[in-house]
């Protein structure tokens, strides 16, 4: 973040950056918990993604210390609440005696995934721009609806729908 707020002659924002991230990522977390187990996972993830995936475009296009702190904000609040949803949505989907190896796996792939693309965009914003890495990161976010839909959106949508049939009986 730094290389690239010198880039932009943003650095003094970039100081902020992480306390914005932070904040928002905090002060969203009582919300967001209380919606997912109320109201089911799709009803949060779905907005969160589109909210993480527009806060790196805003990144990619920050050109002020206001948009850069923004996207900060929007990147927290989307990503904060995606990642926590994910976790549980891993535990709650595996058997009582299997949660602890589901965590496991979970922050096992969760942090390949960090290691892994690190090292990719650092190819990348080698040669061309970090600019382009967070453009490129707002594509990949928005592929990631997709992806989530066929591995589990469906899935949770279907026990709704059959949960409200039960329901209305």
């Amino acid at each position: 973040m730094s290389v690239y707020a010198k880039e932009l002659n943003l650095v003094q924002a970039a100081s902020f950056f992480f306390v914005v991230y932070a904040a928002c990522l905090l002060i969203s977390r009582p919300f967001t918990g209380k919606w997912f187990d109320k109201y089911g996972e799709n009803i949060v993830i779905y907005p969160s993604i589109l909210i993480f995936a527009v806060g790196v475009l805003a990144l990619s296009q920050a050109s002020s210390s206001f948009m850069f702190l923004l996207a900060g904000g929007l990147i927290g609040l989307g990503f904060g609440t995606i990642s926590s949803c994910f976790q549980s949505i891993a535990i709650k989907s595996s058997p009582v005696n299997r949660r602890g190896t589901a965590t496991a796996t979970y922050f096992v792939l969760f942090d390949s995934g960090f290691a892994i693309g690190s090292f990719l965009l650092g190819i990348i914003a080698a040669n061309t721009s970090y600019a382009n890495v967070y453009s490129l990161g707002f594509f990949t976010i928005l592929l990631s609806v997709v992806i989530y839909y066929l591995l589990h959106g469906r899935k949770a949508s279907q026990m709704i729908s059959s949960s409200d049939e039960k329901l209305s009986i």
